[in-house]
């Protein structure tokens, strides 16, 4: 049944009709036979791109077949209602029309047009953010059509699905899907099919920054575009080469692209598309037409009034700039506030952390316009004081979110449905993995099993979201506020400072507090020369290359120079929150220029840690007041797994992380690195090492009574795919832990550590995502409960890796700090080594909480006895290293 105001609208058009053509152009059949007739139009109206005549003609179709009872033409009608209100963004009528079409046709038992009509729900679903039902509903469609040979069902699902990947982020999943569509459309030879594929490969080279390559795929796309080709495609393809022209600096042609589909969509009617038009062509106009541009946006936001379901940030943060540009900088920054603030509304309204991430990460560039415009004001301070509040609300939101609702105890409140999805998709998991040890796949059944393993995996964390949102306790959540400048420094003690950076396309800001200060510095370095700086260094840096010294010291200039003279001589812990490259950048190694050594690093002037941001901080400190004080201070630590012996057990996974370069070797010194620990908690520590470090003993363990989590094993770092990110340990026979921890498992855990410490390469690294950090390993503790994490920026050693980590424990059980132990374990190893080997030290950074200390028992043989013997120890292990070329960590 249609929805109210629809049927009053099809009684209202019946009556006007009755009253001549000259309003509609049209009359109301009195006859049943007459339905096909105006069915016709409605499609001929939807091809053109007019979807309100096209629903208009389309209710008075399914009242005629109403009233002649054929229920054929009634399905039909509603998918017709259904597809033109989906393009007028509709979604509620669209679902409420495809759902009573696929009624009809599976009560017909036309298997065809029910499946075409899960199809459109899935891509309903798609643009309601529900993307885990979508997924589903597609993996329907794709299986069906293929095994009964409906091309064009087949390849539209795939295409579908593609464009679900790109929008987790999977993107080269989505690129061997989009291939396959491709293939299968040309082998059937299916002219839409081709021209879709192309567009949708050509958007992803414009996502990786490769305009030429994308506008090669758009004119191959225009070039294969059938005479009967929808509008709708139509104007997709004529936004998508406008954008590549933009990035190309071909502005007049982008201009061309742009108001051809304006054109479009304006005789259509369809308002949405008529302000993505006006906000593109005010984004051209912007650098040479100002005035232009401006009426552009001003049309956009006029005709966006009253539209509950249109963003309008965009076209408010371009009109912001217009002003910023003609110095009315009052004007800009009430605009940008305002788009602000519709930006946090509609990524509020958001039900999907995935979609949240999305906006958040595509939109960072209206935050900092912000700040840019309240730094070019700076009005009393006033403005440097809201500049650092609007960072703030940039930062690790959905972390922070996801971390809040992880304290939720689901499992007892849980569904009995969402308990059965969840042991089903457990299982699902189970045997997609074990049919990858099947030796005999060729490369296309591999690549299948592959898609369908990232599949599950997305299902498994959309799942987990969906469990936590029906907790009764959920809607009760409260999230904090981002921080303000007064609510951070009361974070900070009188010796300590935090160091929070900006970097956007038009500079590198340092936003520095301390207990009773505040200012904000502009770096004396491009955004570009940073980012090739950056990487240049920290590949020198882990190499062990001398030619980090030089870049070390331009960087200490260019990112360390300008502030620290400011800071109270006391000062000698620094919180540093980086951004975008700066997130890969140790820099306690960074090497200060004149003074009475120039070799001095920041490190010996100040013990260092990292923060995502000041909230997110707050929120960790809060963890530890709110834990049990009387809980015993235990460490857990697991070490050395059995690998080699149990190959043929984990091979199912093995290869897929082989095929992102991972090695599976022994770790042989990370037994010697869990013993010294344990001389330091002799009587409080676990150790499960050999074939007891297993997954399955990990997973049953209660971890509330430990402290400290060590892990001294394999780090397997996907970028890919962030949640597939995994520590390794030993399989269990019974095969049913195959031995990777995943980031997506170690999510679900309740692990309410003061310290987790990822002994293995490149922890501290994953998938960076703008405004949240990096996904992975890291952020995956802080969801399950742990407070700061001890993790690594690169490829580990494994000798010199154990006389550091024993160097860490032995300041930790002198009862200093988390970030005070680091240091010093540092500066232990600089006094050893000079500046010749900082790879074995510097990629070692931690995250979070940095001032808690971990109350362990002091060493029960003396320090100077100890380091001297574990000074011999370490030779000898490194003498053996040598010997085992290239065995590390990673």
């Amino acid at each position: 049944m249609l929805r109210g105001r629809h049927n009053l609208r099809v009684i209202a058009l019946c009556f006007l009709s009755s009253i001549g053509p000259s309003v509609f152009g049209f009359a109301v059949p009195a006859h049943a036979e007459e339905t096909s007739k105006i069915r016709a139009r409605a499609i001929e109206a939807f091809q053109r791109g007019e979807y309100r005549t096209a629903r208009d003609l389309a209710e008075l179709s399914l009242l005629n077949a109403r009233d002649s009872r054929n229920r054929l033409d009634q399905a039909q009608a509603l998918s017709d209602i259904g597809n033109a209100s989906f393009y007028l963004s509709d979604y509620d009528s669209a679902f409420e029309s495809f759902r009573a079409s696929l009624g009809l046709f599976q009560e017909m038992e036309d298997h065809y047009r029910a499946t075409d009509q899960i199809k459109n729900i899935a891509i309903t679903h798609t643009m309601t953010h529900d993307l885990d039902r979508a997924m589903a509903l597609l993996e329907q469609v794709i299986e069906r059509s293929e095994r009964e040979g409906w091309t064009d069902l087949y390849v539209s699902g795939l295409s579908s699905l593609g464009s679900v990947y790109r929008r987790l982020g999977a993107f080269r999943l989505a690129a061997a899907t989009f291939d396959q569509e491709l293939e299968v459309a040309t082998r059937e030879r299916y002219a839409e099919g081709i021209a879709d594929a192309w567009i949708r490969k050509g958007h992803l080279y414009l996502i990786f920054g490769r305009p030429r390559k994308a506008l090669e795929h758009f004119d191959t796309a225009a070039d294969n575009w059938p005479k009967d080709g929808s509008k709708p495609h139509a104007g997709w393809l004529l936004i998508e080469k406008g954008r590549a022209y933009e990035e190309l600096g071909r502005s007049d042609a982008a201009i061309r692209a742009y108001r051809r589909f304006l054109e479009m969509e304006k005789r259509s009617g369809h308002t949405q598309g008529m302000i993505r038009g006006h906000t593109y062509l005010g984004r051209v106009y912007e650098k040479n037409d100002p005035d232009r541009a401006r009426q552009h946006y001003e049309r956009a936001l006029e005709l966006a009034k009253g539209m509950e379901s249109v963003a309008r940030y965009a076209p408010l943060a371009g009109l912001a700039g217009i002003y910023l540009t003609m110095d009315e900088v009052d004007r800009a920054i009430d605009l940008y506030s305002a788009a602000v603030e519709e930006l946090e509304s509609f990524r509020a309204a958001q039900s999907s952390a995935q979609d949240k991430l999305a906006i958040t990460a595509g939109n960072q560039w209206i935050y900092k316009e912000l700040i840019h415009a309240l730094l070019e004001r700076n009005r009393e301070g006033e403005d440097e004081i809201r500049a650092f509040h609007t960072l703030e609300r940039a930062r690790s939101r959905v972390l922070l979110e996801t971390m809040i609702a992880s304290r939720l105890e689901v499992e007892r409140e849980l569904a009995p449905e969402l308990r059965d999805r969840e042991r089903e998709l457990t299982i699902r998991l189970r045997q997609i993995r074990s049919h990858l040890e099947n030796r005999d796949l060729n490369s296309t059944d591999r690549k299948a099993i592959l898609a369908e393993l990232a599949r599950s995996e997305l299902e498994s964390e959309e799942l987990l979201l969906a469990i936590r949102r029906h907790s009764p306790r959920y809607a009760s959540l409260h999230y904090p506020a981002p921080l303000s400048v007064e609510e951070s420094q009361a974070l900070l003690d009188d010796q300590s400072a935090l160091v929070s950076f900006s970097v956007s396309d038009r500079h590198v800001l340092a936003f520095v507090l301390t207990a009773d200060a505040f200012f904000v510095d502009r770096m004396p370095i491009t955004p570009k020369v940073l980012r090739q700086q950056v990487e240049n260094y920290v590949e020198l840096l882990a190499r062990d290359s001398l030619g980090w010294i030089k870049v070390g010291k331009r960087l200490f200039r260019d990112l360390i120079e300008p502030w620290r003279a400011r800071l109270p001589p006391q000062i000698d812990r620094l919180v540093i929150i980086p951004d975008k490259e700066l997130e890969a950048l140790p820099f306690e190694t960074l090497i200060r220029v004149g003074g009475p050594s120039i070799h001095r690093m920041l490190i010996e002037d100040f013990s260092i840690s990292y923060a995502l941001s000041s909230t997110l901080l707050a929120e960790l400190g809060r963890r530890g007041s709110d834990s049990r004080s009387d809980r015993p201070r235990a460490i857990l630590l697991f070490a050395d797994p059995e690998l080699e012996s149990s190959k043929s057990m984990s091979a199912p996974m093995r290869s897929v992380y082989e095929e992102e370069g991972h090695d599976f070797g022994r770790v042989p010194y990370s037994l010697a690195e869990a013993r010294a620990v344990e001389s330091y908690a002799r009587t409080s520590t676990r150790i499960y090492a050999g074939a007891n470090a297993s997954e399955s003993v990990f997973k049953h363990l209660d971890l509330e009574p430990f402290s400290v989590v060590h892990f001294a094993t394999h780090g397997l770092i996907s970028r890919n795919h962030p949640n597939r990110s995994a520590l390794l340990l030993t399989p269990d026979t019974d095969l049913k832990e195959d031995g990777f921890l995943q980031a997506r498992e170690i999510s679900r855990l309740r692990l309410p550590a003061d310290l987790v410490v990822l002994s293995a390469c490149r922890t501290a690294r994953g998938r960076p995502m703008a405004g949240e950090g990096i996904q992975g390993l890291a952020q995956a503790f802080f969801h399950a409960g742990a407070r700061s994490v001890l993790a690594t920026l690169w490829d580990i050693e494994d000798a010199p890796t154990a006389y550091f980590i024993e160097r860490f424990y032995h300041h930790l059980s002198l009862g200093k700090s988390k970030s005070e132990s680091l240091r010093t374990a540092k500066l232990d190893l600089i006094s050893r080594d000079g500046l010749e080997h900082p790879s074995r030290w510097a990629g070692f950074i931690l995250i979070g909480e940095p001032d808690g200390i971990i109350d362990m028992p002091r060493p029960e043989i003396s320090a100077p006895w100890w380091w001297a013997a574990f000074g011999a120890l370490s030779i000898l292990l490194m003498a053996a290293a040598l010997r085992v070329l290239g065995r590390r960590r990673a």
